[in-house]
């Protein structure tokens, strides 16, 4: 049986496409408290600024020789496809309409392409898994929700720089989700007085 762990980690706070000063405090804050005693073998994004920007400052807060230091735009990975110019509309009316629902389920529930987005996720998934080392570690820089898509249960909105850890296995007829668990950052946005 192989075993492959994915952390999908949603990038920090934002202005415009890139994290500000906290969302990049955000990133180090999860990376400190879920990742830091991980080795990671292969890092995917999308190919958004934000998602490339936390993915590098993942790697420059890290302090870990055996990590794997290229950075792959992996274009199955749904929003990274639909971020390039020639589907910037569609990811408008995207970004709007996960807007617009609440958690990952009630949008699930309400939005009827998300099922097949679901599917996308999760093959893209089963590509990553299936190019790293039995028992690697690979970190996906995205966005919320669809880090947590795949979860096998409910869970609760993912917040700015929150991860989800998905552990992989195959056990020779293919890889499927063993496990989804959700790491929250331990840097909340402060709330608007």
């Amino acid at each position: 049986m192989r075993t492959v762990t994915l952390f999908l980690l949603r990038h920090g706070q934002k202005s415009g496409d890139s994290n500000t000063t906290f969302g990049l405090e955000q990133l180090a804050a999860t990376n400190d408290a879920h990742l830091a005693g991980v080795t990671i073998d292969w890092i995917y994004c999308s190919d958004m600024k934000r998602t490339m920007q936390a993915a590098k400052h993942i790697l420059a807060h890290r302090n870990n020789p055996e990590d794997s230091g290229n950075i792959i735009e992996h274009p199955a990975f749904f929003v990274g496809f639909l971020s390039s110019p020639e589907h910037m509309e569609e990811s408008v009316r995207i970004d709007k309409l996960l807007g617009e629902h609440g958690g990952t389920r009630d949008w699930q529930e309400n939005w009827k392409e998300a099922p097949s987005i679901t599917e996308g996720i999760i093959t893209a998934m089963k590509e990553m898994a299936e190019l790293a080392p039995d028992g690697g570690n690979v970190l996906v820089c995205n966005h919320s929700p669809l880090c947590g898509l795949a979860a096998l249960d409910d869970m609760a909105p993912i917040g700015l720089a929150d991860v989800v850890k998905y552990v992989m296995v195959d056990d020779g007829s293919g890889w499927r989700i063993e496990s989804s668990t959700l790491l929250p950052c331990p840097l909340k946005v402060p709330a608007a007085a």
